[in-house]
């Protein structure tokens, strides 16, 4: 017998391990990646004990950013192109203290900015706590590179993955107008004569904005505080930068319903707002950066809002207050996305959100209302608000305004309102609001400063509860009368803004000089509130549909909710209520955002409501 193997059997032996090494390379992958992963969700978890240690030892949260005036100059910080002299310590170099870093954290010199020398070896250390091991982007040959501007100086940082949740507020500076009530606002602070600088939303840090525990009203279970970062894919690339405190950098931000990065791993070519994109524009092309699913816009120069982002297989982990881990999936509705975001959100609003909302296209139609009687019109009621008849009809919900292309995500559909029914003549007005209700709506305060006319202009800055409020008071008032109220359904305001036709309006962005109609929506100069009613009716006889405030509707807001022809009434709950000015939802808006999306709980100095009135029999 031979003692060794034959030439065929070596090939034959080596034939079976390499059948048995390809049949098992897909599970060696797969275990790598899962390994991978589970290294990430450690590092968020780790994040999460430095925070909760921060905490304890300062009684409040880290800001997401110090940052400071560069010399003499005082204007908005969040402008400049020198990010590195504005920007200080961040809440990655708050925290390094209590992720066993204490000999880096030491270095660095309170004063001073992250850009100064002597921060130099802080910033190029690479962390592998605060990278994920999944993005081959994330390693120190790839740093970011700020340019100074100066005899081609660069800055460089080194690459990480993760950020604070800096809110899912409007990112615009904007202030909100009859133009765009720009939704959820963020706030901001610049005194020149102080030189105080702030700037935070609805999220759990801002910039030069630490929170408290008892400023978070949603629960820790339900807020989020650290998401993933995707490292920049290009030296001019800011995002996914551990040590600078910006936008994009080691902070999300504006990536809610109110703008256009309003999920994880936002395809939308105009997502991210950083800077140096025109710059990746030039080198990568548009195109480019939408399949390395890393795109931003060309024409914003300063970070200004930026999505959580990841390498991992169908979304990216978050870590919420509590400790807890999850994968949060790519298209999870973006209304739970934004409430998640936010640490105003009621608690109990959320309860179940993220297992029975995790996919946008799941929805349960409103269910309809009690009958009512056939309307007849017009009617004046006690408190002598003018209703008139709206009639039956089938209109395109969501048509596109006149020249401009639908939305992918949010297609027309045909719609059928079977009923004529009573909407009011004219927005709700503060008076009105104050008899009904005997108050003013809550964010008034005691109205000390409101002077006469002021009762006649809509009724402004009031929540979504606060509109369902006044329906309930109106119709407890009016019942012994046979009429009842609620807010219309967003089916019933676009037909009654479309005058009960179906064809696309013809936009404007400039208003014409000399133009009588009132129109505001989306048209620049922007109006001032004026009396209900101030300009001509349409054809329905309805005042102010296009102009003077924006108004509540009934419906919870998706962006891809399909309901039924006959009288759709939106999804059967939600996060954020739908707000309507137009007769398409994003009058104005080239970049597709449902800016004046609002949650029920918040208010806008530019959104009131009118109401539908029902007729019942008499008790």
């Amino acid at each position: 017998m031979s003692a060794g193997l034959a030439a065929h059997e070596v090939l034959l032996v080596l034939g079976v391990l390499g059948i048995f090494a390809a049949l098992l390379l897909p599970r060696v992958l797969k275990w790598q990646a899962r390994s991978r992963d589970i290294r990430c969700q450690a590092n968020l978890a780790q994040l999460s004990l430095a925070l909760h240690a921060y905490e304890e030892v300062y009684d409040a949260f880290p800001p997401a950013a110090v940052w400071h005036p560069a010399g003499e100059h005082f204007g908005p910080l969040h402008e400049l192109k020198r990010v590195d002299l504005v920007s200080h310590e961040n809440w990655t170099i708050l925290l390094l203290p209590f992720l066993d870093h204490g000999p880096l954290a030491a270095q660095w010199q309170v004063g001073k900015p992250i850009g100064d020398d002597v921060h130099e070896e802080l910033r190029l250390s690479t962390l592998s706590q605060l990278r994920c091991p999944s993005d081959d982007y994330s390693v120190p040959s790839n740093p970011y590179r700020l340019s100074t501007g100066a005899s081609n100086q660069v800055v460089e940082f080194a690459r990480g993955n993760y950020a604070i949740n800096g809110g899912t507020h409007n990112a615009q500076f904007d202030k909100p107008s009859t133009t765009a009530p720009r939704g959820e606002t963020m706030t901001l602070v610049m005194d020149a004569v102080t030189r105080e600088y702030a700037l935070w939303g609805n999220g759990v840090a801002g910039i030069n904005r630490s929170f408290a525990r008892d400023e978070f009203t949603n629960g820790t279970g339900t807020l989020i505080a650290f998401e993933e970062l995707r490292a920049g894919i290009h030296p001019v690339d800011p995002r996914g930068t551990w040590a600078l405190g910006q936008i994009g950098a080691s902070i999300t931000w504006g990536h809610g319903v109110n703008g256009d990065a309003y999920r994880p791993n936002h395809p939308w070519k105009r997502a991210d707002d950083v800077q140096g994109c025109d710059q990746l524009h030039a080198d990568l092309g548009e195109q480019r950066l939408v399949d390395l699913g890393m795109p931003c816009v060309d024409y914003v120069h300063f970070n200004r809002q930026a999505t959580s982002r990841s390498r991992h297989a169908g979304g990216v982990h978050v870590a919420f207050l509590d400790g807890q881990v999850r994968l949060l999936a790519n298209d999870i509705d973006p209304g739970v996305w934004h409430a998640l975001h936010s640490r105003e959100t009621p608690g109990d609003m959320l309860a179940g959100a993220i297992e029975a909302r995790m996919a946008a296209t799941i929805f349960t139609e409103h269910p309809a209302g009690e009958p009512a009687g056939t309307p007849v019109g017009p009617v004046v009621n006690s408190v002598g608000m003018e209703f008139v008849l709206v009639p039956a009809g089938d209109f395109l919900l969501g048509r596109a305004d006149y020249g401009f292309v639908p939305v992918d995500d949010s297609p027309p559909r045909p719609c059928r309102i079977t009923q004529p029914y009573l909407l009011q003549a004219r927005e709700v007005s503060l008076g009105q609001f104050e008899e009904v209700m005997g108050r003013l709506p809550l964010a008034m305060g005691d109205g000390a400063q409101l002077k006469p006319f002021h009762f006649k202009r809509p009724c402004v800055d009031l929540t979504w509860n606060e509109a369902h409020e006044f329906c309930a008071q109106l119709t407890e008032l009016e019942t012994p009368l046979g009429r009842r109220y609620r807010l219309p359904s967003e089916a019933e305001w676009e037909f009654a803004c479309r005058e009960g036709q179906d064809r696309p309006f013809r936009y404007q962005a400039t208003r014409p000089k000399d133009d009588p109609s009132g129109i505001a929506a989306g048209v620049e100069p922007a109006r001032k509130l004026t009396a209900c009613g101030s300009y001509p009716p349409n054809a329905l006889g309805l005042y102010d549909m296009r102009g003077n405030a924006w108004e509540w509707c009934q419906d919870w807001f998706s962006r891809t909710y399909i309901g039924p022809v006959d009288n759709p009434r939106g999804p059967a709950s939600g996060y954020l209520k739908v707000v309507r000015g137009c007769d398409w939802r994003f009058v104005g808006e080239p970049c597709q955002i449902d800016y004046p999306m609002m949650p029920p709980f918040k208010s806008n100095p530019f959104v009131g409501f009118r109401v539908v009135c029902e007729l019942i029999p008499p008790p």
